[in-house]
């Protein structure tokens, strides 16, 4: 049987000792109580693991506490993108909506009063295999590259209509200026709801120790590898600005 550890905050993860071949749990486990949880008792069913699948319910749980995506999500299939995010495309490929029909579907059933104690998270995970290869299969994987993927999936099915393409103009030379006119462009041309919470900007410079010149770039990215610096001196843990601090700091280049 599945232990489920319902988290303070939301969807727990259930996990079940399997044996090779890997058997394929049912979609549904019926609470051990057979009435319906109370409406202010949602959000507390749990994820099977697939195997070896725990990065996937790390990534489902931090999209299912990610409150304006999960209730676009579980409302609506296009979550302010496309119509119908179930079509629009060959199955796997890029802007098909599968990805986002099967996070939907998945987060509704981990919201849902319905009883279920845990739910395998089946049909995301094989719609994400199909548009990442690496993810096929039942072993361990890094859990932000799992991520990365997820997200890029969900932009695409749910991005928004285009405008018809600009006439290319010349960034302005100003530094500010060009990061602000790089930013509207982006967001003009390939936005969604995705982008909208979770899309930066990131500044790099790269300066010449010997004359002083230096390159400046900007670029767009969806999440940022922070370091985890080292306990501080003291003996107090480290912040999240900490953090910031050292993927931001000066550093040599060969």
């Amino acid at each position: 049987d599945a232990n489920v550890d319902a988290e303070e905050a939301g969807a727990a993860v259930a996990t079940e000792a399997t044996a090779s071949p890997l058997p394929v749990p049912p979609a549904k486990r019926p609470a051990t109580d057979a009435k319906e949880r109370s409406a202010d008792a949602v959000g507390l069913t749990g994820l099977y693991n697939l195997g070896n699948t725990c990065y996937l319910a790390s990534a489902v749980q931090c999209l299912s506490q990610t409150s304006a995506l999960s209730a676009q999500l579980r409302s609506s299939g296009s979550a302010g993108g496309k119509s119908d995010a179930s079509g629009g495309g060959a199955s796997g490929a890029e802007g098909s909506g599968r990805v986002a029909q099967a996070c939907g579907d998945l987060l509704r059933s981990l919201w849902s009063p319905s009883g279920s104690e845990a739910v395998g998270p089946c049909d995301l995970k094989a719609s994400v295999s199909e548009r990442a290869k690496l993810f096929e299969g039942y072993g361990q994987q890094d859990a932000q590259e799992l991520m990365q993927v997820l997200l890029e999936s969900l932009h695409e099915d749910l991005r928004r209509p285009r405008p018809s393409e600009p006439k290319e103009m010349q960034l302005p030379s100003e530094e500010g200026a060009r990061a602000s006119e790089l930013w509207r462009r982006a967001q003009e041309q390939d936005s969604s709801l995705v982008s909208d919470i979770f899309q930066g900007q990131l500044r790099s410079a790269v300066c010449c120790a010997g004359c002083g010149h230096e390159e400046v770039g900007f670029e767009l990215f969806w999440s940022l590898p922070l370091p985890l610096p080292p306990r501080k001196e003291d003996g107090g843990e480290s912040s999240l600005e900490d953090a910031l601090d050292a993927f931001c700091a000066d550093e040599p280049l060969d």
